[in-house]
């Protein structure tokens, strides 16, 4: 497998095109949203990112390409250049993660909102950020943790009635 330096997005597509692009895009009103869920959305959207990946493709490099770039293997194997070598390259596209949330929220609700989210932070280290849409913002709470606050009140009940 071919490993190439990875660009950071911003860096390379110019920022004022894209608040452009954002400020084109019809705003979502929610009249009945917890002010919660609506700074959770707002915290996540910054979280994700200004793209989202929607798949890859296979590009041939030629091998004289790839010994310009500096590498200079390609599965260990010293690179030949003259010949070409199938490298991922991924589909990138310009997401607006707020409104699309937004969106989802007004037309499923809450389940809508969390199935969404759970998707999206499938495998990264916001996974525990998708915890605080449930406990923070929607008040679930796992139902070990139910069962446990449940002992808890019986035991200060119990010894409340053996004080009096």
């Amino acid at each position: 497998m071919i490993e190439v330096d990875k660009y950071v997005l911003p860096d390379v597509i110019p920022q004022h095109e894209l608040q452009a692009w954002r400020s084109k895009i019809d705003k979502v009103e929610l009249e009945n949203c917890p002010p919660e869920v609506k700074r959770f959305i707002k915290v996540l959207a910054a979280k994700l990112g200004d793209f989202g990946r929607i798949g890859q493709y296979i590009e041939y490099i030629p091998g004289d390409d790839l010994l310009l770039s500096g590498m200079k293997q390609v599965d260990g194997k010293k690179i030949n250049p003259w010949m070409h070598y199938p490298t991922p390259v991924p589909k990138m596209v310009a997401c607006d993660h707020e409104t699309a949330m937004l969106r989802i929220f007004k037309r499923k609700g809450k389940q809508g909102l969390i199935d969404w989210c759970k998707v999206k932070v499938d495998k990264t280290e916001l996974a525990a950020t998708l915890d605080l849409l449930h406990v923070e913002v929607f008040k679930i709470y796992r139902p070990e943790f139910l069962e446990m606050l449940a002992q808890l009140e019986a035991q200060k009940k119990l010894e409340s009635d053996l004080k009096l």
